[in-house]
């Protein structure tokens, strides 16, 4: 599920981005939380592809302009939920680690989906995890 989904602001190197929250379920495991940003550039867009395609199947058709900006499209991203895999990574600096959102995948309703690359397999969860 989308629990937050934050106006456009900039990102560390200045590219425009859309910080959004995720609760995922864990069934037994209960839930969990991630943060995910949705950076605009040219080498992220498969990432923003992803999402949508994941969140909206269908909904939203190919070359349709939308308005990141638009309050009411950001409403209607925000009751969307979704299907993803996780990996946990340690966080830089310190002797912990964290899940982290590894891809989000096309569920049955919307077939079709293309992947990021994975540098390392083991990196993978297959498990599929729903938002």
């Amino acid at each position: 599920v989308i629990l937050e989904i934050n106006e456009m602001k900039d990102s560390s190197n200045g590219n425009p981005m859309i910080p959004i929250k995720l609760e995922f379920d864990g069934g037994d495991l209960g839930k969990v939380t991630v943060y995910d940003n949705l950076v605009f550039m040219e080498s992220m867009k498969w990432k923003l592809d992803s999402f949508l395609k994941c969140v909206c199947g269908d909904a939203l058709k190919a070359g349709k302009k939308i308005n990141f900006e638009d309050p009411t499209f950001l409403d209607w991203l925000r009751r969307k939920s979704g299907v993803a895999t996780l990996k946990i990574e340690q966080v830089r600096g310190k002797d912990y680690s964290r899940n982290s959102l590894n891809r989000y995948v096309y569920d049955g309703s919307s077939k079709g989906a293309s992947a990021a690359p994975v540098e390392k397999e083991s990196e993978i969860d297959d498990d599929l995890i729903p938002f």
